[in-house]
């Protein structure tokens, strides 16, 4: 069964390039996973959880059910986003989209990569990301670089950059944050000559 669920979605993404459905994988748990940091592009707990009693209790990475893919942890994201996701080129662009797919803007303004204490803002310490998030985060970058065939010291190498590429996207969603609230500021506030 698992081969022919292979089949069908290797041919659904052959038109996107290679893709992540070529290896084998462990099945994850159908457990449900909620909190803050839900957002649009993925969903938890949106899919109907499989009765534990059955033999289909166990989902399998990258499969397909109502136009979402499961990538891990019961997170689900919306097939149209994984294939935009998959379908760049850079290693940056993969983390940073897959980062606000998992997250959101929202929250990824309001977490840190790592959660320890900023040297030069000593007061203002930030929750770090869902650990069980940016486990799947690196579990899916991790199967998109075997794509690309990187030979094994450079794929390694590469694959320890995730949170180097995650850091600098929260700093920019926090300056457009800023930048949107000076604008606001300037565009609402009367003048009186």
């Amino acid at each position: 069964m698992q081969q022919n669920l292979n089949e069908v979605l290797q041919r659904a993404f052959s038109k996107t390039g290679p893709s992540l459905l070529n290896r084998p994988s462990a099945p994850f748990e159908s457990t449900p996973y909620g909190g803050p940091d839900e957002l649009p592009n993925s969903s938890e707990g949106n899919i109907p959880t499989l009765n534990k009693n059955t033999s289909e209790s166990a989902l399998s990475l990258y499969e397909i059910k109502d136009g979402k893919i499961h990538i891990g942890d019961n997170i689900w994201i919306r097939e149209e986003v994984w294939r935009k996701i998959t379908s760049t080129t850079k290693d940056s662009l993969f983390v940073k989209e897959m980062a606000v797919a998992l997250w959101g803007t929202a929250t990824l303004q309001r977490r840190s990569v790592s959660g320890k204490e900023c040297p030069t803002n000593r007061h203002s310490q930030k929750p770090p990301l869902t650990p069980s998030k940016l486990q799947v985060l690196r579990v899916c970058f991790s199967d998109w670089l075997k794509q690309k065939e990187p030979e094994r010291g450079e794929r390694e190498k590469r694959e320890k950059q995730v949170g180097y590429y995650i850091s600098p996207k929260i700093q920019d969603i926090i300056k457009k944050k800023g930048k949107m609230k000076m604008y606001n500021m300037l565009l609402f506030t009367s003048v009186n000559c």
